[in-house]
């Protein structure tokens, strides 16, 4: 929105979990997937090596972070942001507003409390249904044919908190997880200046009695449930 300024960017390493959590990461995104982002670490080192040797050339990006490294945009990579360290590099930057995006901790009190006006999760799905960790995941499960993208109050509560913008798509035939959560990303940051309008006003969105009556909560799938998927998807 016009006057505001990038002050840092926190970005979540989703891999390095530390000594003894490897069997977290392979519940939550499952074998393939995990080895899939573990060659994607690789391939984004090599880009942002070689871009850095060449020109720093945003076009090589092809992730956020990667943006950051070649932009040279003030960032960091945490393992929690609910820890000590976090807590104060963020109350150090005396922000507004803290902008949470695919973020694996449960933010606490304490983080949500540092910025003047809040923070504000950008989820992808259409809360509240699909609260919880994997909602593209489980929309493609159920068979939805539309998903969207929901930027809401953040609360202590998971995927709570007045809404503040949401926007619907068609998930469109061979779509993967994703398709979903790119599609919703972009749209956010389309209409992220317009929520954050609303939060500095302290309104919110309402929504239909319909879509309140679809509150859903689901949490990692199990590997049997991405097989399904897997098996469900090769039959479409």
């Amino acid at each position: 929105m016009p006057g505001s300024e990038l002050a840092h960017t926190f970005f979540y390493n989703t891999l390095n979990r530390g000594e003894g959590k490897i069997g977290r990461s392979i519940r939550e995104f499952g074998w393939s997937e995990l080895m899939s982002k573990g060659w994607q670490e690789v391939t984004s080192r090599v880009r942002i090596g070689v871009a850095n040797k060449i020109m720093r050339d945003e076009r090589w990006a092809r992730s956020s972070y990667e943006l950051a490294v070649l932009k040279n945009l003030p960032h960091s990579v945490v393992q929690n942001m609910n820890d000590p360290s976090s807590l104060d590099r963020l109350a150090d930057l005396k922000i507004d507003l803290l902008v949470v995006a695919i973020c694996k901790n449960i933010l606490k009190a304490d983080v949500l409390g540092i910025p003047k006006y809040g923070a504000v999760n950008v989820h992808p799905s259409l809360l509240p249904q699909y609260r919880g960790p994997s909602p593209a995941f489980w929309a493609l499960y159920h068979g939805e044919d539309e998903s969207g993208v929901t930027i809401h109050r953040m609360t202590t509560k998971i995927d709570q908190g007045d809404i503040v913008g949401q926007h619907r798509f068609s998930i469109k035939r061979g779509w993967g997880e994703d398709d979903i959560v790119r599609k919703g990303m972009e749209l956010a940051a389309e209409h992220l200046a317009a929520a954050m309008e609303i939060v500095k006003k302290q309104q919110r969105i309402e929504i239909s009695i319909e879509q309140a009556e679809k509150a859903s909560y689901f949490s990692y799938p199990t590997a049997s449930q991405r097989r399904e998927l897997s098996r469900i998807r090769r039959g479409r």
